[in-house]
């Protein structure tokens, strides 16, 4: 862990610019590039819903805008995704749902007779100081209301872009909140996955709070999702 400390700090001074911190990651703005791509497709035919869903539709134009930066750059902003109100009814949600994995788990340490396994709860190890990531269940209303705002076929801020991803077939793999306390160390810069030429996953991050420097907040390096750029990390890595 001290290691681990180590090599953080050093990429933070690595990543700073004349002493400021990274930039932030701004919502991408496709003003222009949205106006071209409303052009009516050849031969002016509907798509298979007519008129209201039309296959150059307002939706579908901007998902494939979003995709093109998504693709090129590895990550995406999007402002607003949620409502005020449904990120401080699922940020209560998490928070309670986190106490009482967190007494089960030290409970069963006390006693471990009791009936409790961490892989119903936690996505990584529950030890961890400082950082929880809790594996989330679809019923509770605050965890379905947050998923019909981003995926809802037609108002869902995220419903055609996942569409033109993944298809309508795509599948929820994983659904988890993390959190992070006062006192957690700084994570290292690192890759989820090993480089795939198709992406294998698309991960959503979906603040439910403001998020400011001090508190730590995830960092993105752009245009790192190439084989070249793998490459020269796992080069790093190895020496």
């Amino acid at each position: 862990y001290s290691a681990q400390a180590r090599r953080s700090e050093a990429e933070r001074l690595l990543m700073l610019r004349d002493g400021q911190s990274p930039q932030e990651l701004l919502e991408s703005d496709f003003s222009v590039r949205f106006k071209k791509a409303r052009t009516k497709a050849p031969g002016g035919g509907a798509g298979f819903g007519g008129s209201t869903e039309k296959r150059w539709s307002k939706h579908k134009a901007l998902a494939n805008l979003r995709k093109k930066r998504l693709l090129e750059d590895g990550v995406l902003r999007i402002n607003n995704a949620l409502s005020q109100e449904t990120c401080a009814a699922l940020r209560a949600h998490i928070l309670e749902e986190r106490e009482t994995a967190m007494d089960l788990y030290q409970a069963s340490l006390k006693d471990p007779s009791l009936s409790f396994d961490p892989e119903n709860y936690f996505g990584v190890e529950p030890g961890r100081p400082c950082r929880t990531d809790l594996l989330l269940s679809f019923q509770p209303e605050s965890v379905s209301k947050a998923l019909e705002e981003l995926f809802n076929s037609s108002t869902g801020k995220l419903r055609s872009l996942y569409e033109s991803l993944v298809t309508d077939q795509g599948i929820m793999y994983e659904l988890a909140g993390v959190v992070t306390s006062p006192g957690s160390d700084r994570q290292c810069i690192h890759p989820d996955l090993p480089f795939q030429s198709t992406a294998p996953l698309f991960v959503t991050f979906v603040a439910l709070q403001d998020v400011t420097t001090t508190m730590g907040p995830t960092t993105f390096v752009l245009g790192s999702n190439t084989q070249a750029a793998r490459d020269a990390y796992d080069h790093i890595e190895a020496l």
